[in-house]
């Protein structure tokens, strides 16, 4: 059907440009963390992962004069056509330039992946909310008490629910709108009170600082985007990171005891390797989400270095000069509209010989034109505007070989 193409299409414009600038973004982004990954705060390394996922929020037609691609893209010049015949020759040649039938399978094939991670999402939260949550029990009243010093030494306005339950692999944060804090019950038993302490201040910590949006945001836009399978290096790192500045959230509350800190964050994993629980399941994130990101989350803390406000400075200037700099990836286009030719004697023309002098047979449109809607939009007022003036001159035309006419007459009468 002719809309299934014309949505197809539309999709194609947004979604082919988008996967090309973010697989550039991810490539780029993971040299520099690469190469810098000893210099670079983890903070910072957080928010340059994290644009990626903003990015895939920006048209990816937009484009500035001071973007980086400004500087490696030429300008595309588009002359627009000035009869009015034009605008019957520039529609097929959009159709023909954005109409393909592979893009309406590949648009099925989108829609069908789409529908099966919403589905997969779906039952994976039933899962957790029939299976998961219903298990659980409030917690003692020991735990109430740590919870409740944990939410005042982080300030938090609300303290959210804290539930113990057995099938739990490790602490854990669940739900966005109304997150709850899950702790393993065998947990309980081998733990101190400080070691729950800190274990609660760091589940705290990604409640305070919106963790739990952050990972739905990026869930959302890895469905939405599954076509891009460096999406899911993107989720990975995200992740690790979000526990490294959790755990530096946790340190600066303890008010840089980090020695304390990194005892618990050992006794935690130490039981969860002992307790069979290599095989990753829900809650088991933060303290055994691999050794690898163990042993960068024991690296960092082994550092210590402290998060100020200048530090936050540096890194929202970075992510403003990402956003202004980096993000605008389209290609510029300038708009002219094609000279009109000279005409003698135009009173002496038709109208018809006029517009059949005037009209232009068929217009080249680049093939980047037409992912850019701002760019068309601007064709086709141009088009109506020079077809306005074209109609004015004709009227004018019209009037003075009548009036050169009447003119002529009452010569012809007095003969």
């Amino acid at each position: 059907m002719a809309w299934v193409q014309e949505v197809a299409n539309s999709w194609w414009l947004w979604m082919g440009p988008m996967l090309l600038q973010v697989a550039i973004l991810i490539l780029a982004i993971g040299v520099i963390d690469t190469v810098f990954r000893d210099r670079l705060w983890p903070q910072l390394r957080l928010v340059l992962w994290g644009l990626v996922f903003v990015k895939l929020l920006v048209p990816p037609s937009l484009a500035t004069s001071v973007s980086a691609a400004s500087w490696l893209l030429p300008v595309q010049a588009i002359a627009v056509p000035a009869a009015t015949e034009a605008s019957t020759t520039l529609a097929p040649g959009l159709a023909q330039a954005s109409g393909a039938t592979w893009q309406v399978v590949l648009f099925l094939v989108w829609g069908g992946g789409v529908a099966c991670g919403i589905c997969i999402r779906v039952g994976q939260w039933l899962r957790v909310k029939h299976g998961f949550l219903a298990d659980s029990e409030i917690a003692p009243t020991r735990v109430q008490l740590l919870a409740q010093r944990a939410a005042r030494q982080l300030r938090l306005r609300r303290m959210p629910p804290v539930l113990v339950s057995e099938t739990a692999a490790g602490p854990a944060v669940v739900g966005v709108f109304r997150p709850t804090v899950v702790v393993p019950s065998d947990l309980l038993a081998v733990l101190s009170d400080d070691d729950l302490f800190h274990v609660l201040l760091h589940e705290f910590a990604h409640v305070r600082r919106g963790d739990l949006w952050f990972a739905a945001l990026g869930d959302t836009l890895s469905v939405l985007y599954w076509l891009q399978p460096l999406l899911r290096l993107v989720r990975l790192r995200t992740a690790a990171l979000r526990e490294v500045c959790c755990d530096a959230t946790v340190v600066r509350a303890l008010q840089n005891d980090a020695g304390a800190y990194q005892q618990t964050l050992l006794r935690s994993a130490q039981h969860l390797v002992l307790g069979q629980r290599l095989t990753p399941r829900w809650g088991n994130v933060g303290f055994w989400a691999g050794r690898s990101t163990l042993l960068l989350r024991l690296e960092q803390l082994q550092r210590g270095a402290a998060w100020g406000a200048k530090r936050r400075v540096v890194v929202a200037a970075v992510a403003v000069a990402v956003v202004v700099f980096v993000f605008p990836m389209g290609t510029r286009h300038q708009v002219t509209a094609a000279a009109l030719p000279l005409k003698t004697q135009e009173s002496r023309v038709s109208s018809a010989e006029l517009v059949k002098r005037t009209a232009v047979p068929a217009v080249d449109v680049p093939q980047d034109f037409v992912s850019c809607w701002s760019v068309r939009a601007a064709v086709y007022q141009k088009m109506a505007e020079q077809e306005a003036r074209n109609e004015a001159r004709n009227e004018r035309n019209e009037t003075r070989r009548l009036g050169s006419g009447m003119l002529r007459r009452p010569a012809a009468l007095q003969s």
